[in-house]
């Protein structure tokens, strides 16, 4: 077939293929974004997301899309306001969108939108127990990147709120007692170690359960912490966690120096003269 009819079917056949490869490319982003969100890579999910939103809108779960970006990215408010605005907007009914929004709006700054915000969520928590893990789960996450920000007594509001709505969750509260540590709050950052360690065995709050009894001068118990957890933990779990690292920081900025330095000598006898 030549001439312009011919032309015409080329280029209907060619725009087929290209809208129907772009769709495919659309699942695929969707699929790579779930995955990736999966395995902790939220800026490479986030925008795998977004991409599958823009090109694939009509084919992908969109709800389920717009879910997981929104539980992502409430760790940076400004990137997710778009978002989350859109997904009320095509999903009004959906409470983990109504929710997020609750959550924000609880860390805010303007004192009477966070009170309204806080009571309303502390009514959702009664009605259905999925209301109570996804706050949790948003208020963990934006603690997460309060933290990456470095707005310590944020991420110390956020991981207390999840606390507040699931007080099983492990890993907040080793998260929270090591911001605790790093703000010099150590009798409640012992607190929050201990409490973990009463539920479950868990080698960074027991090292950070030693650390923070050094840095507030309990030189015997911070021994006694450090032992315990290179009993159950082992060398090799103190690595990878970094407590070598940290002890030869306190040395060099002159902290409690004399304790670091004879726990090095303790576990890390090679270190002798560090």
């Amino acid at each position: 077939m030549g001439g312009p009819v011919g032309a015409v079917v080329l280029l209907a056949v060619l725009g087929s293929s290209f809208f129907y490869l772009q769709k495919a490319e659309a699942v695929s982003r969707y699929t790579s974004g779930r995955f990736h969100l999966t395995r902790g890579d939220v800026s490479t999910g986030t925008a795998q997301l977004r991409r599958a939103i823009k090109d694939g809108a009509d084919i992908i779960d969109l709800e389920d899309a717009y879910v997981r970006l929104v539980m992502a990215d409430i760790r940076n408010p400004d990137a997710l306001d778009p978002d989350l605005r859109r997904a009320r907007e095509l999903f009004p009914d959906n409470m983990h969108f109504v929710i997020a929004s609750l959550v924000l709006d609880s860390l805010g700054p303007d004192p009477q939108r966070r009170h309204e915000a806080q009571s309303r969520l502390a009514e959702l928590k009664f009605q259905d127990t999925g209301n109570t893990y996804w706050t949790a789960q948003l208020y963990d996450n934006a603690g997460a990147g309060f933290y990456d920000r470095e707005k310590w007594d944020r991420a110390i509001e956020a991981y207390r709120s999840a606390l507040q709505y699931d007080s099983a969750r492990i890993d907040t509260r080793v998260r929270l007692g090591w911001v605790l540590v790093m703000t010099d709050r150590f009798a409640q950052a012992i607190a929050e170690c201990e409490t973990v360690l009463q539920q479950v065995p868990h080698s960074a709050a027991h090292f950070n359960l030693g650390l923070a009894h050094m840095l507030r001068g309990d030189s015997g118990d911070s021994r006694a912490a450090y032992a315990a957890a290179m009993e159950r933990h082992g060398r090799d779990e103190a690595e990878r966690l970094g407590v070598l690292h940290r002890l030869q920081r306190l040395v060099t900025l002159d902290i409690r120096a004399a304790e670091a330095r004879g726990m090095m000598n303790t576990y890390w006898p090679e270190n002798a003269g560090f």
